[in-house]
């Protein structure tokens, strides 16, 4: 398979020229298992993707519609739109107990992660992040409703029940 993009034309004057090719719709490509994205090489229809492949936790980029096996998926339809930057993000607070003892942050999350924490360590120092329980945590509580939802009052009435 070439390496070059390519855009073919036909039944109209001069369409091999450069301002046919900057209209095509190209995509950003990817599979799972590869670490970065290439330009697409062949012209896509409408639309490109980017979704989150959840078992694989990576990237999956290409032409057309979302494929119905990724969780956290988004489509746009403008050249090399399939970027990581238009998935939805989730903000969680943030706090590491045994780095930075209350040193409280928010932190968007990377769009891999849909999910908040807030965990107890055995020392009862609270820790925040993004993502699912740490299992290393028995004292521990995941949240993915909206931004921000990993506060540290949530952990204490859900021990008071």
């Amino acid at each position: 398979m070439s390496k070059m993009q390519c855009a073919e034309c036909s039944n109209s004057p001069a369409c091999n020229a450069d301002t046919y090719f900057e209209k095509q719709m190209f995509c950003w490509e990817k599979d799972v298992k590869k670490w970065t994205p290439t330009k697409g090489r062949r012209v896509c229809g409408e639309s490109c993707f980017i979704g989150v492949d959840a078992i694989e936790m990576g990237f999956v980029q290409g032409c057309g519609s979302c494929p119905s096996h990724l969780e956290k998926c988004a489509t746009c339809n403008t050249p090399y739109c399939n970027d990581k930057n238009i998935l939805p993000t989730i903000k969680c607070h943030y706090n590491i107990a045994k780095t930075k003892l209350y040193k409280k942050k928010v932190k968007k999350c990377h769009p891999m992660y849909t999910h908040c924490y807030v965990a107890k360590d055995k020392f009862g120092r609270v820790e925040q992040n993004c993502g699912l329980c740490p299992s290393e945590y028995k004292d521990c509580l995941s949240c993915n409703d909206k931004d921000l939802c990993n506060k540290e009052v949530a952990l204490k009435e859900s021990t008071m029940i």
